[in-house]
């Protein structure tokens, strides 16, 4: 076992085990560093505005990706629950510059490289949030609009 280790990181594949090092002692650790520091700055902002609404941001597809580039053009407090995420915000009416971005699949899904990435432009739109409530917020391909929608008064503050 050791022979084998020892040829891995001196023979022909040294570049790629050291790479792989690297990935796992400093990507990982970075990346559940960050994890933690997003999820702290939201409890920080949960406590100092306890009446904040939850957002869960759709992505409509697969191919999908909407980003939430700011709120009243201060960084967005965003957070994540498994798969999805969530921006918070307080009652009010914010700002929000928002855009979508896609991929158009090629005709021929099996030919590599063919596939187009799409970016919508940034859009600011106007948003009213009220106490207690639970929105979506979402875009609309066909029709090229977003969409925020009361989904139901919040569980955990009702």
């Amino acid at each position: 076992m050791l022979k084998f280790v020892t040829d891995l990181f001196t023979g022909n594949y040294k570049i790629l085990a050291w790479f792989i090092l690297a990935i796992i002692l400093i990507y990982i650790p970075a990346w559940f560093i960050y994890l933690h520091l997003r999820k702290r700055k939201s409890e920080v902002f949960l406590s100092k505005y306890p009446h904040a609404a939850k957002v869960h941001i759709l992505h409509g597809e697969l191919t999908g990706n909407l980003t939430v580039h700011s709120v009243d053009g201060e960084k967005p407090v965003l957070d994540s629950e498994r798969t999805a995420m969530y921006l918070y915000l307080t009652p009010g009416i914010h700002t929000l510059e928002l855009a979508y971005q896609w991929t158009e699949v090629a005709p021929f899904e099996q030919v590599y490289g063919l596939n187009k990435t799409m970016n919508g432009k940034n859009v600011s739109i106007r948003v009213s949030i009220e106490v207690g409530r639970h929105y979506t917020l979402g875009y609309d391909k066909k029709r090229e609009t977003y969409r925020l929608k009361v989904v139901t008064p919040h569980p955990a503050r009702v």
